[in-house]
């Protein structure tokens, strides 16, 4: 189980409707969402980066995939906005700031680089 101040997101492909040789797509479910213009450009922006560094090319990577990441993390991270000992405003900012905190590790690191090791002791 994922530590809670560091959730992993749940792959899409690993849910219950997921069958193989069937698209990734068939198996969602649509859900339209309203972004700011500045979100479309910063996500279009970092989809592109992404995709330059891309090496396994056999899955697409789209907007909608990085709308899903996000939307997995929002949920590892809900026991910030539930278990709050003050109340949490349901405006925009308010939790965005209450599930903003420093993670231990950026995700990529958890998710690409094997821990560092040391003669002596082992792992780091």
């Amino acid at each position: 189980m994922p530590h809670p101040e560091n959730p992993q997101p749940t792959p899409a492909q690993d849910g219950p409707n997921s069958t193989p040789g069937v698209p990734k797509w068939k198996g969602l479910e649509r859900k339209d969402v309203l972004l700011r213009p500045d979100q479309v450009e910063d996500l279009t922006a970092l989809r592109r980066r992404l995709q330059r560094q891309q090496t396994d090319r056999s899955e697409r990577l789209t907007n909608n995939t990085l709308i899903r990441v996000a939307v997995d993390l929002l949920i590892g991270y809900q026991h910030r906005l539930t278990d709050s000992p003050t109340p949490v405003d349901n405006e925009e900012q308010a939790l965005a700031a209450a599930v903003r905190q420093p993670v231990p590790r950026p995700l990529t690191q958890t998710l690409t680089r094997p821990p560092a090791t040391t003669p002596d002791t082992g792992p780091a």
